[in-house]
């Protein structure tokens, strides 16, 4: 069913894969900046996801933390 027409949204879990990563840090990144200055100072925002975007620095971790990976 189409989610916007007030059905259910399919959601596909597989493993994490080491290209996954980039999009995860957008993700994150685009989280932090757009919600987070809602509630936090620019410091405090920048001081947790700062600018630019590091993408080498999160391969790391995001393969040793995230074990899956959903789709919708």
């Amino acid at each position: 069913m189409d989610s916007s027409k007030g059905g259910l949204m399919k959601v596909w879990v597989r493993d994490y894969r080491p290209a996954d990563a980039r999009a995860l840090t957008d993700i994150f990144y685009d989280t932090v900046h757009a919600v987070g200055v809602e509630h936090y100072t620019r410091e405090q925002v920048l001081a947790w996801a700062p600018l630019p975007r590091d993408y080498d620095a999160w391969q790391g971790p995001c393969s040793s933390t995230c074990s899956n990976a959903r789709a919708c």
